[in-house]
């Protein structure tokens, strides 16, 4: 991938004949890249778990990974606060852009994000919903979980988000005193996005709507880089949802090697259990709308023949007509609804 254009934008990495119900979304930080973010070493090769593990376990995603320019520089800079709106903003018209041609529109989202593309995630929500864009409000209502990969969380802190730039710029070698006061004086920014993303999550978890509702995962790293942990338990940590740990440094916490990795099968349990949450929503919107309840159809009419129509007291072999074993029921008509892969 040495051409700069071919770093940035969706790449797709899902094997041939997959029906996805869902699409998971690989987004990656600072100084990170589409593919090398999620690619481990190992003696027999690079594993790029994303591609060669993820979609022997779920079966049922279109696994996308995408990339933006995210050198410190260009991430943030001193003239402009607006890079970070841009890079959500992107992400938001190229996803919808190949849910549109692909006829994807109704599919689920999940973003799996590392470090400081969670911010990225992050406000790509906030944005998205607050939009007078239909199509950025349609990627708004689809985002159904996010795992927060070292993705520091500070709310509307402006000295916190201070200092986890300071402990950001550690970790590059290029990095000078300019990068240090692009990010402080960015930690404005970062603090709004925090404070609007923990708004947005709250809205959620009250919503009654079911479709509303966000799963969230937040890891941090149990290993030191060298100038120490970037992302602490505290600092990954967000409200009430679940905070774990993975045993890597920072830039290794994004890289499984084997599906026996422990960081990838922590990973995955939750992956899992929201994909098969979210099949079973498709399934339920699948079944046909119908007249019938419980397998038995009521009338709230006068009681003729000394029976209530669809009343379980009703004569034996007329029930065993409509409703037994085989029997043609009633009331079943209706759209047939979605299914799952379409």
């Amino acid at each position: 991938m040495g051409d700069s254009a071919e770093k940035h934008g969706l790449q797709d990495l899902t094997p041939d004949g997959v029906k996805a119900i869902v699409d998971i979304v690989f987004v990656h930080g600072l100084h990170g890249n589409k593919e090398t973010t999620w690619t481990a070493t190992t003696k027999d090769g690079k594993v790029l778990w994303p591609r060669d593990l993820l979609p022997q376990d779920i079966k049922e995603a279109r696994i996308l990974t995408w990339g933006y320019d995210s050198h410190i520089t260009h991430f943030w800079t001193k003239t402009s606060l607006g890079n970070v709106d841009t890079h959500a903003r992107n992400l938001c018209a190229d996803l919808s852009s190949l849910r549109e041609y692909t006829d994807t529109t109704d599919r689920p989202i999940i973003f799996v994000a590392h470090s400081l593309g969670g911010i990225v995630c992050a406000n790509t929500l906030v944005l998205s919903e607050n939009s007078a864009e239909p199509y950025a409000n349609e990627i708004a209502s689809h985002i159904r979980g996010i795992v927060f990969l070292g993705t520091p969380h500070e709310g509307s802190s402006k000295t916190k988000w201070a200092k986890v730039g300071q402990q950001f710029v550690s970790l590059f070698k290029t990095v000078n005193k300019e990068h240090i006061q692009i990010l402080e004086q960015n930690s404005i920014k970062l603090g709004a996005i925090g404070g609007a993303f923990e708004t947005e999550l709250r809205k959620r978890r009250e919503s009654k709507e079911q479709r509303s509702k966000i799963e969230i995962v937040c890891f941090f790293e149990e290993k030191e880089s060298p100038f120490g942990i970037i992302v602490t338990e505290d600092s990954a940590h967000l409200g009430s949802y679940e905070t774990m740990s993975i045993a890597a440094d920072h830039r290794g916490m994004a890289k499984f090697t084997s599906r026996a990795d422990p960081g990838y099968t922590r990973v995955l349990g939750f992956l899992r259990r929201w994909v098969d949450s979210l099949m079973e929503e498709v399934a339920k919107a699948a079944k046909p709308e119908s007249a019938v309840t419980n397998n038995k159809a009521w009338f709230n009419g006068p009681n003729y023949g000394g029976f209530m129509v669809g009343q379980s007291d009703a004569p034996q072999n007329l029930y065993n007509q409509y409703y037994g074993q085989g029997g043609p029921g009633l009331g079943n008509h209706g759209p047939g609804g979605l299914k799952p892969g379409n």
